[in-house]
């Protein structure tokens, strides 16, 4: 079952916009794979001069919150990076990222956590209609 994390907006965006594959955390995780990711409902305003400088577009004022956004993979987690994104201690490393239409759900700040099977299954419909998702060819 995909499991959900909660980022911060704007970081959540940046994520789900391909514009960092990186979120810095003070844990470090032992799973890896796929995660929904989840736009908290909590803005870090003071952010947005950091974001817009290191991505150079201008951070959206109708950023998604309490939704999950994204679906990505949990690839590593670096100690050490000349990413520009990274700031450590702990450099989540997220790959496969596909953007999906926000799908409103309750998250969970600090933690790694179970989608319920109706928001698991919404998640899912909206990854696999994404363009950039391969799909089996049928003969």
């Amino acid at each position: 079952m995909i499991k959900g994390f909660s980022i911060r907006q704007p970081w959540a965006w940046t994520i789900a916009a391909g514009l960092s594959r990186i979120d810095n955390r003070t844990w470090k995780p032992s799973y890896r794979g796929p995660l929904a990711i989840h736009a908290s409902r909590m803005i870090e305003t003071s952010a947005f001069p950091i974001v817009e400088r290191l991505s150079g577009k201008a951070v959206p004022w109708n950023l998604a919150t309490g939704a999950i956004i994204a679906v990505a993979r949990l690839a590593d987690v670096l100690e050490v990076s000349t990413d520009p994104w990274f700031t450590g201690p702990y450099g989540w490393l997220f790959d496969h990222v596909v953007p999906i239409p926000p799908i409103a759900c309750i998250g969970h700040q600090h933690s790694l956590f179970p989608l319920s099977a109706d928001i698991a299954n919404a998640v899912l419909r909206a990854w696999w209609r994404h363009p950039s998702v391969k799909r089996p060819r049928v003969s």
